[in-house]
C-alpha cells in the first residue's frame, strides 16, 4: 500500500507522479480526527442504549464523517470504504446494526492507519543508513567503515 502522507495541517493534494490506481491518503490530519471520532461513537454506542432519534443522528454522523473521510483519501480507497460500508434497511436501525456498522469502519480505518505505518516502515527499512542499528551508538560508524587499528 503506498500512501502519500502530508502535514496534518496541510490541504489536500494529489501526487502528480503517483501511479494510476495507488492507495493514497491526501490528509493524515483530518483521517485521523475522523477516525478518532468513529471510535469515540462506537464507545458510545457500546457505554448507552441510545433511542430511536439518537440512532437516526447516529446514522446522519456517521453519513458526515464516511464524506469527510472520502475527502482525504483516494479513490482507490473511496471504492473500497463504499465496497466495507453497509446501508441499512430502514431509516433507523436497531443498536446492533449501528454497533456493528460503527465497529467495521473503525475497523477499516485502523486497517489503513496499520497499512500506513507498515508502508513508512517498509520505506524506512529500504533507505540504507536511515534506520538505526539496536546495539551501535549513535554517532559511531558501522564496524566496516572504522579506521584500521581500531578495536574499542
Amino acid at each position: 500500500m503506498d500512501e502519500l502522507i502530508q502535514d496534518p495541517g496541510a490541504p489536500a493534494a494529489i501526487s502528480a507522479d503517483a501511479p494510476e490506481g495507488t492507495e493514497q491518503v491526501h490528509n493524515i490530519g483530518k483521517l485521523l480526527r475522523v477516525g478518532g471520532m468513529l471510535r469515540e461513537m462506537l464507545d458510545e454506542t457500546r457505554r448507552e442504549s441510545l433511542d430511536a432519534e439518537a440512532r437516526r443522528l447516529a446514522i446522519e454522523l456517521l453519513a458526515r464523517a464516511i464524506a469527510e473521510l472520502k475527502e482525504a483519501i483516494s479513490p482507490d480507497l473511496q471504492s473500497e470504504l463504499e465496497r466495507v460500508h453497509l446501508v441499512f434497511a430502514g431509516d433507523v436501525p436497531t443498536q446492533s446494526e449501528l454497533r456493528l456498522t460503527q465497529a467495521q469502519l473503525v475497523g477499516w480505518f485502523e486497517g489503513l492507519f496499520h497499512g500506513m505505518q507498515a508502508t513508512l516502515m517498509g520505506q524506512q527499512m529500504g533507505a540504507p543508513g536511515q534506520v538505526p542499528h539496536p546495539l551501535r551508538r549513535p554517532g559511531t560508524p558501522p564496524p566496516d567503515q572504522r579506521a584500521p587499528g581500531q578495536y574499542l
